[in-house]
């Protein structure tokens, strides 16, 4: 069976809104319809992408992080605005600004800009990139279709995609100016959610090839793309740790979403969330001793944060309404 790996952001924004105003819980993402594709090989090789080591400036002359910032997605002003606050929950502040909805957002390894998911009028999502106080927004995209989760490369060079196309999803990569966007994935089933390994070498990502919806890896040029979760039930939004050791992601194979880590390889996988309700979208932080995630462990759909083990967890959006997609940023000297 072929199937197409959608997740709708029309459709999960209006269902997060509906349950802020109705006090529901959160429903899982899963795929729907079929599609044939376009199995036209596009060649990408080492050269374009993953063939340098991420950033080429020795470990020891990078510049260090004074402190870490989240940018996350909230319905609380009645549509999906991009959010930025203290990684205490601090200085919650609304960047995007826009009547429309924005979505998905991931820090530029400079801490200088956000990518983002943006419906701005009737023309679908796009991707958009802003200055970190919501300043300079831009459409890098254009495109008649959806483009969906953005994701910086480590070294900042490219920003991967999921561009709804030929009615198939793949993942894409593109320079940070929308210019030169080209097929990773190429595979007649849907795939989503990609996200970088530290290296900049490989990338993670789910898709529903399977008959069901696994976690993939590849190299970051599409090549030796390999199933890692290998479980009946829904894997997805892997998040790469940042000693590269590790990927967290979503599993519902223990009834409800829930959290898990494994090794880069699939092994060792295991529920670290492990609650009554229903977690979402990890994220490490940039110094690998946390998480994370979206979870209504407290009435509301907050942010949440715990130990990389699953320990001392704590509500740090903690407001009215729903919040989700958290993601990481740092802040330099």
């Amino acid at each position: 069976m072929r199937m197409r790996l959608r997740e709708s952001s029309a459709f999960l924004i209006a269902l997060l809104l509906l349950i802020g105003a109705c006090g529901g819980d959160s429903a899982d993402m899963l795929p729907d319809g079929e599609t044939d594709g376009d199995d036209t090989p596009i060649t990408v090789t080492g050269d374009d992408i993953g063939a340098q080591d991420g950033d080429d400036t020795p470990v020891g002359d990078r510049p260090v992080a004074d402190s870490f910032v989240f940018a996350f997605m909230s319905g609380r002003d009645g549509n999906s605005e991009i959010y930025t606050m203290d990684a205490d929950g601090r200085n919650q502040r609304n960047v995007s600004n826009h009547p429309g909805d924005d979505s998905r957002p991931d820090w530029s390894p400079d801490g200088k800009s956000i990518a983002f998911m943006g419906r701005h009028g009737d023309a679908g999502w796009d991707i958009y990139v802003m200055d970190a106080d919501g300043a300079n927004q831009r459409n890098i995209t254009n495109e008649r279709g959806d483009e969906e989760d953005p994701a910086w490369s480590p070294d900042g060079q490219y920003i991967a995609f999921v561009p709804l196309r030929d009615h198939n999803q793949d993942i894409y990569v593109m320079d940070p100016d929308g210019a030169n966007q080209r097929n990773l994935t190429n595979h007649r089933d849907g795939d989503a959610g990609p996200a970088w390994s530290p290296d900049g070498k490989r990338i993670a990502f789910y898709t529903s090839r399977d008959d069901d919806v696994e976690v993939y890896v590849m190299e970051a040029d599409g090549g030796n793309q390999r199933n890692l979760t290998n479980s009946p039930l829904l894997d997805a939004d892997p998040a790469w740790s940042p000693d590269g050791k590790s990927i967290a992601f979503v599993s519902e194979r223990d009834g409800h979403s829930q959290i898990y880590v494994m090794d880069t390889d699939g092994g060792d996988q295991r529920n670290i969330s492990d609650g009554p309700d229903a977690a979402h979208t990890p994220a490490w932080s940039p110094d690998g001793k946390r998480i994370a995630f979206a979870t209504r462990r407290d009435g509301d759909q907050d942010i949440h944060v715990m130990d990389a083990d699953g320990g001392n967890r704590r509500n740090i959006s903690d407001t009215p309404g729903w919040n989700f997609a958290p993601a990481w940023g740092s802040i330099f000297p």
